[in-house]
């Protein structure tokens, strides 16, 4: 195969992984070197408004074991903001029978 347009080449491809904690500048504990790092999952983890989610990457072989090591963790979300102001009110309702 060659690779173009996204078809892995030899069978290989790249697998995500993704975690949360309550730091959006210091990732989740990460073992590089494991095939399934514990803490770390295939399919996205539900998060309160006080976490932040993470992603990693590696590269799989087609035996399933790794052919690179997991990526250093990016966060991929924010922080929740401040709450904003209460917009206006608006005009009554009309009146019912």
């Amino acid at each position: 195969m060659s690779g173009k347009d996204g078809v892995a080449q030899d069978g290989k491809y790249y697998e995500f992984r993704f975690a949360v904690n309550t730091s959006s500048t210091t990732a989740p504990t990460l073992a590089a070197t494991l095939r399934n790092p514990a803490g770390w999952s295939k399919e996205l983890p539900t998060k309160d408004d006080t976490q932040v989610m993470w992603m990693t990457t590696a590269q799989i072989n087609p035996d399933n074991t790794l052919r690179s090591n997991w990526d250093t963790p990016v966060c991929i979300s924010g922080e929740r903001g401040p709450q904003g102001n209460t917009g206006p009110i608006g005009p009554p309702g009309i009146k019912g029978d």
